[in-house]
């Protein structure tokens, strides 16, 4: 790959935490950059990536035009609300500076997530705040919302940077 990784992309890859045949969904994949990421991890059998953007999606499957054609990935247009996600079951869930976590309750979104993960499945959330303040409040912003939507947080990290960065990994309760 010839373009620079944004260091929350590595970060957020490194987090997951793979294992041998796990399947992943990534959340908001954009141009595809996360998802060559993880097309590396040997581990990863197959990632199902999701964007509400029609461009953004062209643009990851030119991007990941060999996973893509091994069958390891799978692009999806559309919101996480609605798109069709019957019959997958996931190993981890990524999502990176995906707001709607923290702007809202996300109830729709989060009991399809409970839904498509595997037994032992789990949800990671990173975000790349401005500020270490900021950086913050979104942790406490998405425990509160992810508890009330009967997640349990298993973990949380700060690191203030630069850049500050944030993670989350939730299960279901």
């Amino acid at each position: 790959m010839t373009a620079t990784v944004p260091e929350r992309l590595r970060w957020a890859v490194d987090r997951l935490d793979v294992r041998a045949g796990h399947r992943v969904l990534e959340i908001g994949c954009g141009r595809g950059v996360a998802l060559a990421l993880l097309g590396e991890v040997p581990e990863v059998a197959r990632v199902v990536a999701v964007d509400r953007s029609a461009s953004a999606l062209r643009a990851a499957g030119q991007r990941n035009a060999d996973l893509v054609a091994a069958g390891r990935a799978v692009l999806r247009e559309g919101e996480l609300a609605t798109v069709d996600l019957v019959g997958e079951r996931f190993d981890r869930v990524l999502a990176v500076n995906v707001n709607l976590f923290w702007t809202g309750p996300a109830t729709i979104e989060l009991d399809r997530l409970a839904a498509s993960l595997a037994p032992g499945g789990r949800l990671h959330l990173v975000y790349q705040p401005p500020d270490a303040a900021r950086a913050a409040d979104l942790a406490v912003r998405l425990t509160d919302r992810l508890t009330a939507a009967g997640w349990t947080v298993h973990d949380l990290t700060r690191l203030d940077g630069p850049p500050p960065l944030l993670g989350v990994v939730a299960h279901p309760a």
